[in-house]
């Protein structure tokens, strides 16, 4: 990681374009991200230059990783409210500062395939603390390769 990304106000290239590096967007994994163990902070943003709900992810580290989320609020297939609670309880977040964000798949600009979410692995988030964890859930029936679609 360059100093340049270390530093508060500076702004980080993404995939995207530039994104503004605020301390309160920053967000630690303490656990890492499966398949970025290495990478333990992150940068949630706006996706530069577009509006809308979807945000990136961006790794804080010299391994470049940037992944799409958009809030689970913002789908049409929702992880039940007793499952979000069992997993909130467990991570000791409380309800007001709870964030879930789900992973989107984009197809390949040469592909015709739709754009897919995760929502078997939400990653739950306490705003406050500025703390995330990405989570498999128990049952089969959330999709790792969910169509997306708004709610």
């Amino acid at each position: 990681m360059t100093d340049t990304a270390r530093t508060p106000g500076a702004t980080v290239e993404t995939p995207f374009g530039p994104l503004a590096r605020r301390p309160e967007a920053e967000l630690a994994f303490p656990s890492g991200l499966p398949g970025f163990g290495g990478v333990t902070h992150f940068l949630l943003g706006p996706i530069p230059g577009h509006e809308g709900p979807f945000r990136i992810l961006h790794g804080l580290a010299d391994e470049p990783v940037d992944l799409v989320v958009v809030p689970m609020d913002c789908l049409a297939e929702r992880i039940a409210e007793s499952d979000i609670e069992a997993v909130r309880a467990k991570l000791d977040i409380p309800a007001q500062d709870l964030l879930v964000l789900c992973i989107v798949t984009l197809p390949r600009r040469d592909q015709a395939d739709t754009a897919q979410v995760n929502v078997r692995a939400p990653i739950f988030v306490d705003v406050a603390r500025r703390v995330a964890v990405q989570m498999v859930l128990p049952s089969a029936g959330y999709r790792f390769r969910a169509p997306l679609v708004a709610a």
